[in-house]
């Protein structure tokens, strides 16, 4: 059974400093932590915070592997947690195919990653800034725009076993009843499968009702430790771009207009801050 998402609270600097003094009376008799440990997990993004907070409370969290930068590690929680769920809600087997389309974003390329270290065969779509990266990992990288369908076919040379959508251009979680112009990509993607089941959607839910897609919206955050683990031994790497004061955050977020900004900015909001005190809670 899935677990509920979690109801995470984030505290703004001006109403930390009385909670944080009771935090750290809470923290006598608490075993497998100590204050100052480094530590990582997601904060919610809602809000007028938008996740971005000196002290934050977790329902999971892990610690951060060595060589893994704080900043690195607040990137990891809603990228990972996403891609994992996507490729186990699409049924993707190791040895099949699978496309990952808008695999530039920090969740598809995530997801090109984990997908190639359970043993699955991947073809990606991305543009010019990742996919020398890709590349490098061991994906078939193709570009998107027209003739997708015709560049894929060829590096498929055959049947595309499953599609995972990652790109944020299609309907999104804040405008689900407006689907993109003609499903968007999935209709290409559907061509490419030759099955609608075998197509999920991170993103445009609305146009995913229409032509029958799957969808995933139901996060958990019990593979923490596991996302620490495959950081830590180079597997799972979420690329930071750049980095902005908590006091920055607000009007960093406003300003993004750009199509490929909402994963990005969503990846990065959500698990804003590592944590250096955590007590009284286990690890997810």
């Amino acid at each position: 059974m899935r677990a509920r998402r979690p109801r995470i609270g984030v505290l703004a600097a001006e109403n930390s400093s009385a909670l944080l003094d009771e935090a750290r009376a809470l923290c006598e008799g608490v075993t497998g932590v100590r204050i100052g440990d480094r530590v990582f997990g997601p904060a919610t993004f809602h809000g007028p915070t938008a996740g971005a907070a000196e002290y934050a409370l977790m329902l999971a969290w892990a610690r951060i592997p060595e060589g893994v930068t704080a900043e690195q590690a607040a990137a990891l929680p809603m990228a990972a947690e996403t891609a994992w769920r996507a490729l186990d809600d699409l049924g993707v087997r190791p040895g099949e195919l699978l496309l990952v389309h808008g695999a530039g974003t920090t969740v598809g390329e995530a997801a090109v990653r984990l997908a190639l270290h359970r043993g699955i065969r991947v073809i990606a779509t991305a543009g010019p800034t990742r996919a020398a990266a890709l590349e490098e990992i061991g994906a078939r990288v193709t570009a998107y725009g027209e003739g997708m369908a015709e560049r894929v076919g060829a590096r498929a040379e055959g049947r595309v076993d499953r599609a995972l959508d990652t790109t944020p251009t299609g309907g999104r979680i804040d405008r689900a009843d407006r689907p993109s112009p003609a499903g968007g990509s999935l209709p290409t993607l559907i061509e490419l499968t030759g099955d609608p089941d075998r197509v999920l959607t991170v993103s445009d839910f609305a146009a995913a009702a229409e032509l029958g897609v799957r969808i995933t919206t139901e996060i958990r955050y019990d593979r923490m430790d596991e996302f620490a683990r495959l950081a830590g031994e180079g597997i799972l790497v979420v690329p930071v771009a750049r980095t902005y004061s908590p006091g920055a955050a607000g009007a960093v977020s406003r300003s993004m207009v750009r199509p490929c900004s909402w994963l990005a900015w969503a990846s990065s909001a959500f698990a804003w801050a590592t944590l250096r005190l955590r007590c009284g809670m286990s690890s997810a």
